[in-house]
């Protein structure tokens, strides 16, 4: 496969992203599990890789890696998009990596007042997507 790491697929990637917590006393368990994946499958909330259709990295597309850790004292949740490829990005991949820093700046400025709800902050996270006929 022209383009790909042939032997490194997401599947083995989320099945040793949680390895790292094992040690960490303050962090018991995973708190939910990981998504790996690379391409079409990136965009797809709540991805799950599967032994039966491996997908090698792809070094054409970028590569998404979300996992999280449930703390005694609350949870985490880190999201990663990487590009492994040696050429850069395409302008379209760009674009659409500059729109969602826009909408991390919007939320991150934000104060709110109490009640506000997650679907309401939602809305500035993506509104610099869907000016550009993202989602």
């Amino acid at each position: 496969m022209q383009g790909c790491v042939p032997f490194l697929l997401p599947l083995a990637l989320a099945s040793t992203r949680g390895d790292a917590l094992t040690p960490l006393s303050l962090s018991p368990q995973l708190a939910y599990e990981n998504i790996s994946a690379t391409g079409e499958n990136a965009a797809l909330p709540h991805y799950e890789p599967s032994p039966s259709r491996p997908v090698p990295l792809s070094l054409s597309t970028p590569y998404l890696n979300d996992s999280g850790a449930q703390y005694l004292d609350g949870t985490i949740d880190t999201t990663r998009t990487m590009w492994l490829g040696r050429k850069s990005p395409r302008s379209e991949h760009k674009r659409a990596f500059t729109r969602v820093l826009q909408g991390h700046i919007a939320v991150d400025a934000l104060i709110f007042p109490e009640g506000t709800t997650g679907e309401q902050v939602d809305v500035l996270a993506r509104a610099p997507l869907w000016s550009e006929g993202m989602n």
